[in-house]
């Protein structure tokens, strides 16, 4: 008889994905030949369909291991580096303190204070992070003007950028709809951004912050520092990615700032663009939903 030859086909081909584990395998092995589709086909099918799920499953979680592999490898590395310097610092005071001025020591004490603050801030970045990834974030959506908070965020940086003889220019279209969105998150957001930007921008340099109406509202910060080289743009917003040097910060990489922001703007239904080329200044452009009375 034809069926007991083809199940034991069929329970043969199983055995192969269970031990060998190819998808691609099973779809060379089970044949319909010229007969209509049967009962047999039909489990022959669902069974491919459910090896292929499985495989694709399988592939998404090893990948997933990697990148949390190597998120914890540069974590531990961006912890351990300014954690290193601060006891080094503290045991030298601690050792040689009477040797040195008032003046080495305050300027001693002064650095340790500035590893400290990078320290806080990676932890408080790291939690945020965690925070946006957690199934149980909430996005509070409100109608608010976007123009509004993108001045209240502009005058937190004014003293910063007016140290680096930077100026701020804010391109605002008149009469702006309202967003729907968390207003708390997109503040954050945009100083993300903005202290990207003041970060990287040389002295008497410009940051220009647009927003304009299309489907959705487009906010756009660019600066005209050394820009970004094409081989690194589509990496910018992988956590921890380490650009090249002369255009990465003190921290000695691009932080988690950038993908704070992505996340951020993802939970809003929106998307984050960057357009850039050494010499040439940097542009990043995120999208917000216009709020639309019910």
């Amino acid at each position: 008889p034809v069926w007991p030859a083809r199940l034991h086909r069929l329970a043969q081909v199983m055995d192969d994905f269970k031990r060998e584990g190819a998808a691609n395998h099973i779809v060379y092995r089970i044949k319909q030949g010229k007969r209509s589709a049967d009962e047999i086909d039909r489990l022959g099918s669902t069974f491919k369909e459910m090896a292929k799920r499985i495989e694709n499953q399988m592939e998404e979680l090893k990948q997933s291991d990697e990148l949390r592999r190597e998120l914890i490898a540069n974590v531990s590395h961006d912890l351990r580096t300014p954690l290193a310097t601060l006891q080094g610092y503290i045991e030298t005071l601690l050792i040689k303190g009477s040797q040195y001025t008032e003046e080495e020591r305050r300027g001693y004490l002064e650095i340790a204070i500035k590893h400290c603050q990078r320290l806080s801030k990676l932890v408080s970045e790291l939690l945020e992070l965690a925070k946006l990834d957690s199934s149980e974030m909430r996005v509070n959506f409100e109608p608010f003007s976007l123009p509004e908070l993108v001045q209240d965020v502009v005058q937190k940086f004014k003293l910063r950028a007016e140290e680096k003889h930077i100026e701020i220019i804010s391109n605002l279209e008149d009469e702006l709809p309202f967003v729907n969105a968390d207003i708390a998150l997109v503040e954050r957001a945009l100083e993300n951004l903005i202290e990207n930007a003041i970060r990287f921008t040389p002295i008497d340099g410009t940051i220009t912050i647009k927003l304009s109406l299309k489907k959705d509202i487009l906010a756009q910060i660019s600066d005209t520092g050394p820009g970004i080289p094409k081989e690194e743009l589509p990496h910018i917003f992988k956590r921890f990615y380490h650009a090249d040097r002369s255009r990465k910060g003190t921290e000695g990489h691009w932080g988690l700032g950038l993908a704070i922001t992505q996340k951020i703007i993802e939970l809003h239904q929106g998307s984050i663009h960057v357009t850039s080329s050494p010499g040439a200044g940097t542009s990043f452009t995120f999208s917000l939903p216009v709020f639309h009375p019910a």
